[in-house]
């Protein structure tokens, strides 16, 4: 009677286990899929890094019509109390402007260089 019981919880956790280990593999088999189809291109990497390459080329390049540019703009209030300044760099000059209202009047400028 006893080695019917064993035969009987072993007959029963085959199957689990078997399941379970098909389980495993079909969703492993479905993630390399997944991971074909939709994963990373190589050529589609290398032209994004050619792309960074060239706005990084650009930025750091030293020609005498380049220019950066940043402008810093304050809280929206109202016209006559709203500031902004712009600051323009180059090879030649560096270039300082603080503007007053949203229509960017000039209020004062400060240049340097050439």
């Amino acid at each position: 009677m006893k080695y019917t019981q064993r035969r009987n919880s072993f007959s029963r956790f085959v199957p689990i286990l078997l399941v379970i280990v098909i389980t495993v593999v079909a969703v492993a088999a479905v993630i390399a899929i997944g991971r074909a189809l939709f994963g990373k291109n190589d050529s589609g990497q290398t032209t994004t890094d050619q792309n960074v390459n060239v706005g990084q080329v650009a930025l750091l390049s030293t020609d005498v019509g380049s220019a950066v540019r940043l402008t810093v703009r304050g809280p929206i209030v109202a016209n006559e109390n709203f500031r902004s300044y712009s600051i323009t760099i180059s090879p030649e000059s560096r270039e300082m402007t603080t503007y007053e209202g949203y229509l960017d009047k000039p209020i004062a400028q400060k240049k340097f260089g050439q």
